[in-house]
């Protein structure tokens, strides 16, 4: 079984890279402060982006400084958080997540985090309540901090573990990594960036948990599970190995079929 003890720079990526960015186009880059892309993202999770954005925007306009919205009650917010999954949850947990940074930092600036590594502000903000490993890094990869952080959810992990990317069994939060340890040196934030919006699309639109369209995926002819002679792809959740089925026929109207993000 290969190791990240035994990885070397994957001359596959750049090609896999390239051909991501043509196929669904660049990451839409932030220029928003950390700490307003950590409480968007707190708020806007499991949403539609446009939803998420709206809600985000009368929350700023009712609570129009950071003091304001840690200081306002979870019941105020879950009346404002309407049409939001787990509304109560997220107005629980913003006014905390902000007070836990006024703890920790002093006040509510994470800009400190652009003078440490990329390592140590992710753990430092994963000590924070409710942030998960795939958040930091994406707080770190689409803020103005502009690091060069790979954020791997559920679902953007099921093209890296079929396409080889990672050790066979790694954890969910060690994949990001891995994929970097194979990338380029050259590799900067924007490419990073590019590269793991391309994957989400990727597994939204091709690589299924059950059913991957590997005759329509473009990274087919890179990716060792849709050569596979067998006709056997890794199927989630729980890895196990499932018969793939013929693709289902495309209409006339259908197209990539991926949400935006």
């Amino acid at each position: 079984m290969q190791t990240s003890l035994d990885f070397d720079r994957d001359s596959a990526l750049p090609r896999m890279a390239e051909i991501l960015v043509l196929t669904f186009g660049k990451a839409r880059r932030h220029t928003d402060d950390a700490l307003r892309q950590l409480i968007f993202m707190t708020l806007a999770e499991g949403e539609a982006r446009s939803v998420g954005l709206a809600v985000f925007e009368q929350m700023r306009r009712r609570y129009p400084n950071w003091r304001a919205l840690s200081d306002a009650s979870a019941d105020d917010l879950t009346g404002l958080f309407v049409g939001l999954a787990h509304r109560r949850r997220k107005a629980e947990a913003i006014p905390g997540l902000l007070k836990a940074i006024e703890a920790e930092s002093g006040g509510f600036d994470l800009s400190f985090l652009a003078r440490v590594s990329t390592d140590a502000a992710r753990r430092w903000l994963e000590k924070l309540p409710g942030v998960s490993h795939t958040m930091a890094s994406a707080v770190l990869a689409f803020s103005s901090l502009n690091r060069a952080a790979l954020p791997v959810d559920r679902a953007s992990a099921r093209p890296i573990r079929r396409l080889g990317l990672c050790a066979e069994g790694a954890p969910l939060s060690a994949l990001g990594r891995q994929v970097l340890e194979r990338a380029p040196a050259s590799w900067d934030a924007e490419i990073v960036a590019d590269f793991s919006y391309g994957l989400s699309r990727l597994a939204a639109g091709y690589c299924g948990p059950a059913r991957p369209d590997c005759e329509g995926c473009p990274l087919s002819t890179l990716c060792p599970q849709a050569a596979r002679p067998d006709s056997q792809v890794i199927a989630f959740p729980g890895g196990q190995h499932q018969r793939r089925r013929p693709a289902p026929a495309q209409g006339p109207t259908s197209g990539h079929g991926v949400k935006a993000s």
